[in-house]
């Protein structure tokens, strides 16, 4: 066996600390989570407003894609029948319908946080505000909607306001909520100014899928043999 010199065990201890260092290394680098650059779109889906970004894709989705979503959800629905969904995925299925009927005769959804799954959470506040952008005048030019699966009611609340009555809407931040401050004024002016242009409506649909529009008073109570358009 050959004679081990301080110089042979010097040269070993060095490589040993080399490598101990390098699998250290390595280690940190393996735990250690990787940070995106700034400016980069995430992985993870994002929401901003009423604009939905596409996880695959990293781009926002125009209305006409929500409304092509949503009609793929709503066929989805009907697939496994909506009389077997849970409350919620019922209450998702209601609002998405609305959204693609209101759409069908000629108003656009310009308010926030429109539904495109099933399996959305349910968010307080307006279901829905539309524009007429068909250029018929003879449509009211605003419509703000409560969408209600089967037999569902409106609801009454603890500070003795009904919801979809007119101090529900108009004196709380909800229609602020739902479209922005400076939109929301608008709406509430023309509402003084020409109330039949600003309509409250309760949409129903029942298990069919089919959408009936009610047209509601200032107290939140349907409007009896009055069509909303």
């Amino acid at each position: 066996m050959g004679e081990r010199t301080i110089e042979n065990i010097t040269n070993s201890e060095s490589d040993s600390s080399k490598e101990s260092s390098a699998e250290t290394e390595n280690t940190e680098a393996a735990e250690t989570p990787e940070t995106s650059v700034e400016g980069e779109t995430s992985d993870k889906a994002e929401y901003d407003d009423n604009e939905r970004v596409v996880e695959e894709e990293g781009v926002l989705e125009s209305p006409e894609q929500k409304l092509d979503t949503q009609k793929e959800e709503i066929a989805r629905a009907e697939e496994m029948g909506v009389d077997d969904l849970s409350n919620a995925e019922k209450g998702n299925y209601g609002e998405m319908k609305t959204d693609v009927y209101m759409a069908e005769n000629g108003y656009e959804r310009i308010s926030n946080d429109a539904v495109t799954s099933l399996n959305e959470k349910g968010h307080r506040g307006i279901d829905g505000v539309y524009e007429c952008k068909d250029g018929n005048s003879d449509k009211s030019q605003y419509i703000i909607g409560e969408s209600k699966y089967g037999s569902s009611n409106l609801t009454e609340n603890a500070d003795g306001t009904k919801q979809m009555d007119r101090e529900w809407i108009y004196d709380s931040e909800r229609l602020d909520d739902a479209v922005g401050p400076e939109k929301a004024e608008e709406i509430r002016d023309m509402k003084d100014e020409d109330p039949d242009n600003v309509k409250s409506v309760l949409s129903r649909i029942d298990s069919d899928g089919n959408v009936e529009l009610y047209e509601l008073d200032d107290d939140g109570n349907i409007i009896k043999d009055k069509e909303v358009f």
